[in-house]
């Protein structure tokens, strides 16, 4: 990963702020076979200066984004209109700019309402500390759209602003909650990113959002999706491609999802900090190589079969309580949808599970609960409800008993958080270059166990995978360490008769592809399969 650049050295430690907000900006344009492309829509948004942080209305017709010319150290507010398809030079606003810096600003939807950040005459200073010089730091002010232009700036009341800086505002759709990032002095990396809920210039109830978007790490420059229910925003976490990635994460039925990078062409080994879109276009920033100036702005349109959320829902693994061999019989699922102030909305249907008892239920992103039960037939189970998590597919092992030999209720074992790919049992997952089980995940092991005790002349294959990164020896030795790890742990819980492969996958078959990026935590897995069971019979 690099570093923030002046050139080929590292900006000097004071310059690091105007750095971050100066990132190069780009738009995402299809081509006939889906692939994204960058384009850069030239001189006329573009200059040697640093070009970044764009922001569109919902028709996609003005943007407005921050410009800093070259060898100067403040930032002013420009704007573009789309003519013909072509953007027009921008210019600068000029009853938003003052003397001093203006940049990360937010353009509502309609146009109407203009936030940005300033460290203008008015805004606060931090207590003075002696031997320096007084400074002001950034903070958050509005303007709104009149007849005759942009009325005078007003500084934001409340809480939002501070001592400390604030900076990257956007609104929520309804426009009644700000979001903005607020670090301390020139710390970018102690940035995070908060909500406040805000009427006109008041502004109230102001706090830190909590994971998964705010992490140990840094966190800036959020932005509501304008068609998906959910963000984006900018992260310094070791995932990403460079010292900054662009992230997506999911909000539904007041549920965090978990973050998805956003992988490449958006993302590079440089600093991508700020996104936005309009309709099947989005803009975002980055200081790659390239470009016209130090930061640029670029346009691409995105296929949504190129991005879109993850499933949401579950894959069910359906077996024989006594014999734990794997059923192929129907369950009736019913899965009710948030339908707002209206009430849930219930839909009804029969899921199969296959030959080796693997059946699915996408329940889609709205969805809040869903409860599968054995259809009429040879076997019953009691109702069991499910609750989803945006973004997921979790895996769920159903025990179901012969309607004659039922005695009692059982419940299922849920095995935990997991994407959509083919297993028997479910992956035990584990962390960065590591191949020490969690003892999270030896509770699972000890479900997995319980599952397969009663099983006579069992046969385990065991495989360790790995993610893409690092070398391909040392992810196929990382493989079998925790393939070793996962065996070591059924042995000592009990399953000591069993035969077992031990195999070795390294990167060869990620779970979720991504290239380098995003979601990693899912390819860090040991899949645990039954290769022959009881009376020979095989499983998977």
């Amino acid at each position: 990963m690099k570093a923030l650049r002046n050139g080929t050295k590292c900006l000097p430690y004071i310059t690091v702020v105007v750095a971050v907000a100066v990132s190069v900006c780009a738009v995402i344009a299809e081509t006939t076979t889906g692939e994204m492309v960058l384009s850069n829509p030239g001189s006329a948004i573009n200059s040697a200066g640093d070009d970044f942080y764009p922001t569109i209305t919902s028709d996609g017709s003005t943007m407005v984004f921050s410009m800093r010319p070259e060898n100067d150290e403040s930032s002013d507010i420009f704007i573009s209109t789309l003519a013909d398809g072509v953007w027009t030079k921008a210019r600068p606003i000029r009853e938003i700019n003052s003397k001093l810096d203006e940049q990360t600003p937010f353009i509502s939807s309609d146009g109407k309402v203009l936030l940005f950040s300033s460290n203008r005459e008015g805004s606060l200073r931090p207590p003075h500390k002696g031997g320096g010089v007084y400074y002001l730091t950034n903070d958050i002010y509005v303007s709104h759209k009149t007849e005759s232009g942009w009325s005078s700036p007003q500084r934001l009341q409340g809480d939002v602003n501070t001592v400390d800086n604030e900076r990257a505002p956007s609104m929520s759709r309804d426009g009644k909650t700000l979001y903005f990032s607020r670090y301390s002095g020139n710390d970018i990396y102690s940035s995070k990113i908060y909500s406040a809920e805000i009427n006109g210039v008041s502004t109230g109830n102001v706090a830190p959002l909590p994971q998964p978007i705010n992490s140990e790490y840094s966190e800036f420059a959020l932005m509501p999706s304008s068609d998906k229910p959910g963000f984006y925003f900018s992260s310094s976490r070791p995932e990403g491609l460079g010292l900054w990635d662009i992230y997506f994460v999911s909000f539904i039925n007041n549920e965090y999802g978990i973050p998805v990078n956003l992988g490449e062409p958006v993302n590079s080994e440089f600093n991508d900090l700020s996104i936005t879109e309009i309709g099947k276009t989005i803009f975002f920033c980055s200081d790659r190589d390239g470009g016209a100036g130090k930061s640029d702005i670029y346009t691409i349109a995105i296929s949504r079969k190129v991005f879109q959320l993850p499933d949401t829902g579950f894959k069910l693994y359906v077996v024989d309580k006594k014999t734990r061999n794997a059923v192929s019989t129907k369950l009736d699922v019913s899965v009710v949808r948030d339908a707002g102030e209206g009430g849930g909305q219930e839909k009804n249907y029969t899921v199969e599970s296959d030959g080796n008892g693997i059946g699915e239920v996408k329940t889609g992103h709205s969805a809040t609960s869903v409860t599968v039960k054995a259809a009429e037939g040879r076997y019953r189970q009691e109702a069991v409800k499910l609750i989803p998590s945006p973004g997921e597919m979790k895996s769920v092992i159903i025990e179901l008993e012969e309607a004659a030999e039922k005695k009692e209720i059982s419940r299922p074992v849920v095995s935990g958080a997991a994407p959509a790919m083919d297993f028997r049992i479910g992956p035990i997952y584990f962390d960065y270059r590591s191949s020490s089980l969690s003892e999270k995940e030896r509770k699972h092991v000890r479900k997995i166990y319980n599952v397969l005790k009663n099983e006579p002349d069992l046969c385990v294959k065991i495989a360790g995978h790995t993610d893409p990164r690092g070398s391909d020896s040392y992810n196929m030795k990382l493989g079998y360490a925790r393939a070793v790890a996962v065996k070591n742990a059924l042995v000592k819980s009990g399953l000591k008769n069993a035969k077992y492969s031990v195999v070795s996958m390294g990167e060869r078959r990620p779970s979720y592809l991504a290239g380098k990026t995003g979601r990693q935590e899912f390819n860090r897995r040991v899949i645990v399969s039954v290769v022959e069971g009881a009376g020979g019979k095989r499983g998977r």
